[in-house]
């Protein structure tokens, strides 16, 4: 796009954009600098008005605008009823600060055809997943999660009956700031796909003795391969705060996952004991691990896990966190 030279013009390139294009991705756009300061240039939404028949769309790595100063960023979005894929990243889009990336329940009410949703918002609705059954695919780390008085209990409900879902990203989005609501037993919804490959809830704040839900005796995981629950906190009766959680038990996450490849678990308080369990996992290849690891009887259980690859073990010293890999 070297000789685009306003948002008008780049609006004016995309209108030329057919009516029944099905797939499209803008990313990380290179405009010709010398003929307008990089700031001065944007997509606006409104060129997606006329696109109604896109499966894939991607939005990332641009600035983006609003199409009229009434209605949400994301809005034209709600006429997408073929929708498959979908790929939006609020932090490299470089917004405006005084647009609002949220992601509501009634721009994706229609899609129901979605099986990839990777958004990186600002805020979503738990109703987001309401009668997204295909779903395979749900990305959405580091955005707040809202709608209702209990947008955590929604979406766990919505969870429970996705069995299609092969990868979960929802990395410090899960923030329950009220003990005892949802119940423990309601994040068994986390893991209701037994298709599920990869997990990644690091940086959530979870219930006390959510594990045994989650990793439940009685389930198999058999296609899990990636598990990211480094930083997990839990909340208890009394508490001022949020504490790191323990570990799960080694035995139950053998038992429910044993094709882990991959297991990112520091920050956690886990013991040797833990590390020596870890032994039933053959596929092991990256482990990433905390204190445990210091002492002799850790390091001893360690050098059992022979199929690794790579080990990290980070911990907190006087400064930033240290990565011993």
């Amino acid at each position: 796009m070297l000789d685009i030279a306003s948002s008008q013009e780049l609006a004016a390139a995309l209108s030329l954009l057919p009516a029944g294009l099905e797939h499209l991705g803008i990313r990380s756009l290179l405009f010709n600098s010398s003929l307008t300061p990089e700031h001065d240039l944007g997509i606006s939404t409104a060129m997606l008005q006329d696109l109604q028949q896109l499966t894939y769309l991607e939005l990332a790595g641009n600035k983006i605008q609003k199409f009229d100063h009434d209605s949400a960023v994301l809005q034209p979005l709600q006429a997408f009823a073929s929708l498959v894929d979908l790929r939006l990243n609020s932090q490299s889009l470089h917004l405006n600060a005084a647009v609002d990336f949220d992601l509501t329940a009634s721009m994706l009410s229609g899609a129901h055809r979605l099986t990839r949703l990777e958004v990186r918002a600002d805020t979503w609705e738990a109703d987001v997943l309401s009668g997204k059954s295909q779903l395979q695919h749900l990305h959405i780390p580091f955005s707040k999660l809202t709608g209702g008085s209990a947008p955590e209990a929604q979406l766990l409900s919505h969870l429970q009956h996705m069995q299609q879902l092969t990868y979960i990203n929802l990395s410090c989005g899960l923030r329950r700031m009220e003990v005892g609501n949802p119940p423990a037993a309601a994040y068994s919804a986390l893991t209701a796909s037994s298709k599920l490959q990869h997990l990644g809830i690091r940086g959530c704040t979870l219930p006390a003795g959510v594990w045994r839900h989650i990793f439940p005796s009685d389930r198999q995981l058999p296609h899990l391969q990636f598990l990211n629950i480094s930083g997990v906190r839990q909340l208890l009766q009394g508490s001022d705060g949020a504490l790191y959680a323990p570990a799960p038990k080694g035995s139950g996450l053998v038992s429910c996952c044993p094709g882990l490849t991959f297991l990112v678990m520091h920050d956690l308080h886990h013991s040797t004991g833990l590390l020596k369990a870890l032994q039933g996992l053959s596929a092991l290849r990256t482990l990433c691990a905390g204190y445990a690891v210091y002492s002799i009887e850790g390091c001893n259980a360690v050098c059992q896990l022979t199929g690794l690859r790579d080990l990290s073990v980070i911990c907190w010293t006087h400064g930033p966190p240290t990565d011993y890999r």
